[in-house]
């Protein structure tokens, strides 16, 4: 009965999977509360392997959480305190604690599902698919937006919308905004386990293509903090592998090839890095700043936080939490993800010469890095279609920790 009852969450762990590439679409319970499907797939799961541990009488594996998420539970209760600094309705603090709430269901199945190296490389290269898929259609009604005629109901507005440097960002329209292109991001490094798992000269091909349309498909999202995630992959990837002289030759392309680039494209470059040297030169640049600092600015005023969604999208989820939930929980969450971190680093380096056990813990690095960043400079708890794909690879990495030994 157990093992019926694991092979049943395991497929239904990987439509969850599947279904983060449905972005947008969701169940309006009101005009701020609306349930994406991913969510009720993860409950559901959650329930149904809950309930079948209690009907087994074989002894099951002991579940865990790790333990900055149980220290991290309380603090959603205080979000609830009065705060006369927090005037948002209830459904929208709702909507924000729920999206933190879904970390215990998705780390309870995670654990359950991912017990070898057939599911996680099945899980994996599932993630990867979605993300190719999301990419294809990006691509497609970026290069063809007469293709709202042909699908009206999946397609709305296609038509690219230019930036304030001129740049021509693609809406992702059928998915519901460029922030699809995160779960490229986050999805990339796992070309290494097609790579290694799938050698013959056909299969390498499939991979480079599939990963020439994801990052064409982040390049026309125009998120600059996506290029520059992916472009500290791929220093990463080459320094863990030691091609230190690929690396040099890499930056020096990229420096040569700025001047080749198109003139929006150099626009947007150079906006970015005034905006990492704290100088930003364009609206959006400047809006994110101050939503920061403002946030920071109530951190520091309320220490004991204002309570959930006080702060609004400030697009750093670190200083959010600070902001709405006490500075104690943001330095919590914070320094959860830097241990994480560390001990991915570690382990990574210490697996490197250990064949497949290395390649998936590299690829889990990679992507656990992106994850930090889009926590730190994009903010993704306001939305389970983008908070949902950060914590996977979060639980990705911390059951990885446990049980790479076995893989």
């Amino acid at each position: 009965m157990l093992a019926t009852s694991q092979d049943r969450v395991r497929s239904g762990f990987l439509c969850f999977v599947g279904s983060l590439g449905l972005g947008y679409r969701t169940l309006p319970i009101t005009d701020a509360l609306r349930i994406h499907p991913a969510e009720v797939l993860l409950w559901s799961l959650a329930a149904y392997l809950l309930i079948n541990r209690t009907r087994c009488q074989e002894p099951t594996p002991k579940l865990w959480l790790p333990l900055w998420l149980w220290l991290f539970m309380p603090f959603w209760i205080v979000g609830w305190a009065p705060s006369a600094q927090n005037w948002y309705a209830i459904d929208i603090r709702i909507a924000e604690c729920r999206n933190f709430v879904l970390l215990v269901p998705l780390f309870l199945v995670v654990q359950t599902v991912l017990t070898s190296a057939a599911p996680w490389r099945i899980a994996t290269l599932t993630l990867y698919y979605t993300s190719i898929w999301i990419a294809s259609l990006g691509i497609v009604e970026y290069v063809f937006p007469g293709i709202r005629n042909l699908l009206p109901g999946f397609v709305s507005d296609p038509s690219a919308f230019l930036s304030a440097d001129g740049f021509a960002r693609a809406r992702f329209s059928f998915w519901g905004g460029p922030h699809a292109t995160f779960i490229c991001v986050l999805a990339m490094p796992f070309a290494l386990l097609l790579w290694r798992h799938w050698p013959a000269r056909r299969a390498k091909v499939a991979t480079i293509a599939g990963l020439a349309l994801q990052i064409m498909a982040v390049y026309i999202g125009g998120y600059r903090s996506m290029w520059l995630l992916l472009f500290i992959q791929w220093l990463l990837l080459l320094l863990f592998t030691q091609r230190y002289l690929m690396g040099i030759t890499v930056m020096a392309v990229a420096l040569c090839g700025y001047e080749f680039m198109p003139r929006e494209t150099r626009g947007r470059v150079d906006s970015l890095a005034m905006l990492l040297q704290g100088q930003p030169i364009d609206s959006s640049g400047l809006k994110r700043q101050n939503r920061s600092l403002e946030a920071f600015e109530m951190a520091l005023e309320n220490p004991t936080g204002s309570g959930w969604a006080a702060a609004g999208w400030v697009h750093s989820d670190f200083i959010q939490i600070a902001a709405n939930l006490g500075v104690l929980a943001g330095l919590l969450f914070l320094v959860a993800y830097a241990y994480t971190l560390w001990n991915l680093w570690k382990r990574v380096h210490a697996l490197r010469h250990e064949g497949a056990a290395a390649t998936l813990g590299l690829a889990l690095l990679l992507s656990f890095v992106a994850a930090g960043g889009m926590l730190a400079f994009e903010g993704v708890e306001v939305l389970p279609q983008i908070a949902l794909p950060v914590w996977l690879i979060w639980a990705f990495a911390e059951t990885w920790l446990r049980r790479s030994s076995l893989l």
